[in-house]
């Protein structure tokens, strides 16, 4: 629908940052929006911080749009400290998604207390969050009592995500 719009008006239509955003959290095919619209409108396309985080954040299919938005605008991408609580919190994919956030951009990135709360937090993957943040950045990891209240609190993983944590 997207590429047909942009193919038949592309000229009359404005791609607001409000667009961008929707199509980086879009869970069913934001991969194929974010990709139609860098291809046909890319110099137009402004990535904002609020984009990134919506990509980091979409448990369906973040890590293929954060792969698309680093493979096309790579050094324009700002790696935010709420893009990496988004990720840590993200319970489809976001041990994916950080993973190719500390491989492609590890430098940029900051693992504060909130990620790792959020981590530790996340009932669909804290425990692979978690294991990807202590392997690659384990010295830079506290573990402050909020991150084991969260841990404790983690319906869902909180017995995986403790025994991490207490190793």
């Amino acid at each position: 629908m997207m590429k047909a719009l942009l193919e038949k008006h592309g000229g009359d239509i404005q791609i607001t940052p409000e667009v961008v955003v929707a199509a980086a959290g879009n869970w069913r095919s934001g991969e194929r929006v974010m990709k139609i619209l860098l291809e046909k409108r890319g110099g137009d396309i402004q990535i904002t911080p609020e984009v990134v985080v919506a990509a980091a954040g979409n448990g369906k299919c973040g890590e293929r749009v954060m792969e698309i938005l680093l493979e096309k605008c790579g050094g324009d991408i700002q790696i935010t400290p709420e893009v990496v609580v988004a990720a840590a919190g993200n319970w489809g994919c976001g041990e994916r998604v950080m993973k190719i956030l500390l491989e492609k951009r590890g430098g940029d990135i900051q693992i504060t207390p909130e990620v790792v709360v959020a981590a530790a937090g996340n009932g669909g993957c804290g425990e692979g969050v978690m294991e990807i943040l202590l392997e690659k950045r384990g010295g830079d990891i506290q573990i402050t009592p909020e991150v084991v209240v969260a841990a404790a609190g983690n319906w869902r993983s909180g017995e995986r995500v403790m025994k991490i944590l207490l190793e």
